[in-house]
């Protein structure tokens, strides 16, 4: 592809064929995290530039050992703190700061050290030293205290940063469980609380005095007794969630960190892999923000494999005498490493446009907003008809919701808003028989659990040009680190907008050299619904992308269509559905699902996959059934790939016997007639064709009406997982649909 050739995705319809010289997607080129002979030390260093290129601020925690045995307890909490503050969590041992940690701190240019612990966790000879390098110090600890006063201080300052209504629970004795939790509480700002066989006052008092509504429990009874979690459900309204190993993934380390993954990071595209023995480099890696997964030194686990299987990247932490070359070998290989350009067909750019303005679409899409549904409906003072009229209102037209009322008879009137009519009134009543509400939209972007979605994250989503993709080379560059500081100014003495990750590219508006030693880009961020349009960035953490280059981001394949055929081959299906249980060697029945279906066979995999637990659970493994809604019947086993009609009330019960009524007596049975529900429902519905997954998230069509998710990113969080099931296929065509809305 030339350089000054542009394809623009928006606003135009494009078909393109092209044989890619050069990879559409390339995984991270360097997988391990760790220093040719280094230690904990250097390896908690190296995790911390992989994150910062620059610090103001680092926490130092103990690291060293005893008797073999970590003694990283406070480091523990301060995941949380990291997340808090924004600052990477450093490694020293307890009687003086390590070479390694003052050469990472001299690096990150740091100006301020936060000590976790007392004297008896880190000698005042690591104050001094840190003091010797420029650095102001603030130790936080309680006088006296034992670690739970520590973790309770530190908890007060999480709590002050970001306000939490969540907080995760540790068994202070056991802590190789819950150092899978640093993540979490490092990406949503949750304080880490320890117990011990007693609930300590200063865990309660944490809890009760902060607006703590719920808990995380990371660990089993053995870390966290049930007669502790019956004390902390007193002290809570909201929800206790227990994650512990299993009888799936092994009631260990092992087990507690696949099953923390899969529960608070399912859909994040990559994985840390960290020893589960000598698990001291769990605690900087809290600061990747990516799920911890457990794996022995010289073996990736069956199930650590599957779960990589899904995911576009990892990072090993610690050398080889850590986490072998072999396992690392191993990941890559599962992971597959990028997309196969040389069996890719064609590239279809197609847009489709709607009649509403992207502000009416946004103003349903809300929640905020009724529509009339009557042909012309009364307006009145008051909520009842005793009241008099102020106005007429017509059906379809929308109105913005200032409250709600109960009439004398019970029934349920809305306030709305009618400024727009002239009228001298400027609000009105409206009975709710003759409207038609829309379901407020979720997200979970605010932390503590899901929450109503504001209006300007909503517009965000449903603004397609917020995911537009540059099929261009030309003045683009790649973010090479993460956390990379965006400054309103080329310098470093100007302030941070915000903060963009390796991998993510922008096109450069304008280069200037300050005389910092450094080049620095002016890109633009339209892209990440900000109020500034452009920020600087420092040139020697970006490259420019090459002129056979070409990327489609992850996010854009909410667009994908799914109807019709993927381009696939049986063959590439099998290879993705190794070691997926009862899924494995099924690429047949996928590909005879999607002919018969009208449905892309990559996409019904990643729905049979994600609905299935990778072909684990129970309702795809086969139920028997004898009796269907109460009624005897013949007993057959019958399977549900897809968990259709498997509501959460009873989602064995109700999906098996939705099985049955389907005859659904066999695997490739439910792949296939599951795979026609699929279609009819949504794919090729007879009147709204959601044949994308923004379309079956947003409906824009019918905007509101038949939507498959409350959640406004799901669209977008269902994207890695697919794209990840391309990049394993050899054999595939790409066509993508773009919603244009009315100007």
């Amino acid at each position: 592809m030339k350089k000054n050739k542009k394809l623009l995705v928006l606003g135009m319809v494009l078909t393109m064929m092209l044989v890619f010289a050069q990879p559409i997607y390339a995984g991270a080129q360097e997988h391990r995290l760790a220093v040719p002979q280094g230690n904990r030390y250097s390896t908690s260093g190296m995790v911390a530039k992989e994150i910062y290129s620059e610090a103001e601020t680092v926490i130092i925690v103990r690291g060293d050992s005893i008797e073999g045995l970590p003694q990283i307890v406070d480091g523990l909490s301060a995941s949380g703190l990291a997340g808090a503050v924004n600052a990477p969590v450093l490694l020293t041992p307890k009687n003086g700061l390590h070479k390694d940690t003052a050469a990472v701190i001299k690096e990150l240019g740091a100006k301020k050290a936060i000590i976790v612990g007392g004297e008896q966790a880190i000698e005042k000879n690591v104050i001094s030293a840190l003091k010797e390098l420029g650095l102001s110090t603030e130790r936080i600890y309680v006088q006296e205290g034992n670690r739970f006063d520590t973790a309770a201080e530190v908890a007060k300052r999480v709590i002050r940063e970001r306000n939490p209504d969540t907080a995760i629970i540790a068994g202070a004795y056991a802590l190789v469980d819950s150092l899978t939790a640093g993540p979490l509480a490092y990406e949503q700002g949750y304080p880490i609380l320890l117990v011990g066989n007693r609930l300590p006052e200063a865990t309660e008092n944490i809890i009760k005095n902060n607006n703590i509504n719920n808990l995380i429990i990371v660990g089993g009874p053995a870390t966290v007794s049930l007669e502790v979690e019956e004390k902390l459900r007193g002290l809570i309204t909201g929800k206790v969630t227990r994650i512990a190993g299993d009888d799936v993934y092994g009631k260990d380390r092992f087990g507690t960190s696949l099953n923390f993954a899969n529960n608070f990071f399912p859909n994040h595209a990559a994985l840390t892999l960290v020893n589960g023995h000598s698990f001291v480099d769990a605690v900087g890696a809290s600061i990747l923000g990516m799920p911890i997964v457990y794996v022995n030194q010289d073996q990736l686990s069956t199930h650590a494999e599957n779960l990589l299987a899904l995911k576009t990247d990892f990072k090993a932490i610690g050398g080889p005498a850590v986490i072998s070359d072999s396992v690392v070998v191993k990941a890559y290989e599962v992971l597959g490493t990028e997309m196969n350009k040389s069996h890719i067909g064609e590239i279809t750019m197609n847009t489709t446009q709607y009649s509403q303005t992207l502000e009416e679409v946004v103003n349903i899409q809300s929640g905020e907003y009724l529509q009339v549904s009557g042909n012309t409906v009364n307006v009145r003072r008051g909520a009842g008809t005793n009241h008099g009229i102020i106005t007429e209102v017509k059906k379809d037209e929308l109105y913005k919701i200032l409250g709600t009322g109960k009439d004398a008879d019970g029934f349920t009137w809305y306030k709305i808003d009618i400024a727009s009519l002239g009228k001298e009134e400027d609000s009105g009543w409206i009975y709710s028989g003759l409207i038609r509400g829309f379901t407020k939209p979720q997200t979970d972007l605010y932390g503590g659990g899901w929450k109503d979605a504001k209006r300007e994250d909503v517009e965000y989503y449903v603004n397609p040009y917020n995911f537009n993709a540059e099929w261009s080379s030309e003045d683009m560059l790649v973010i090479t680190v993460n956390n990379l500081n965006v400054r309103e100014e080329p310098s470093t003495n100007h302030d941070v907008i915000t903060r963009v990750n390796e991998g993510q590219e922008f096109k450069f508006i304008n280069t200037a050299t300050p005389g910092d030693g450094y080049t620095w880009y002016e890109i633009n961020i339209e892209s990440l619904n900000l109020a500034q349009k452009s920020g600087w960035v420092r040139g020697d953490f970006t490259r420019e992308l090459e002129a056979d280059e070409i990327s489609i981001p992850t996010h854009f394949f909410q667009f994908l269509v799914l109807s019709g055929q993927s381009g696939a081959r049986t063959e590439d299906l099998n290879n993705i559905l190794q070691n997926k249980g009862i899924l494995e060697n099924t690429g047949h029945a996928f590909m005879e699902a999607g002919k018969l279906s009208n449905i892309n066979e990559i996409y019904l995999v990643s729905h049979g996959l994600l609905e299935s637990g990778n072909g684990t659970s129970a309702l795809a493994n086969g139920i028997l059934v004898d009796e269907v809604a109460g009624i005897p019947v013949e007993p057959k086993v019958v399977y549900n790939v897809y968990g259709i009609g498997a509501f959460d009330r009873d989602p064995i019960g109700l999906g098996s016997e939705y099985a049955y009524t389907r005859e659904w007596f066999t695997p490739e049975a439910a792949i296939v007639g599951g795979a026609q529900w699929v279609s009819n429902w949504y794919v090729n519905h007879s009147s709204y064709q959601q044949d994308t997954l923004y379309k079956m998230r947003w409906n824009p069509s019918s905007p509101g009406n038949h939507q498959y998710a409350t959640d406004i990113g799901w669209a977008v969080k269902q994207t890695s997982r697919i794209r990840s099931l391309y990049e394993m296929s050899e054999n595939y065509e790409l066509r993508f649909d773009v919603p244009e809305y009315k100007q």
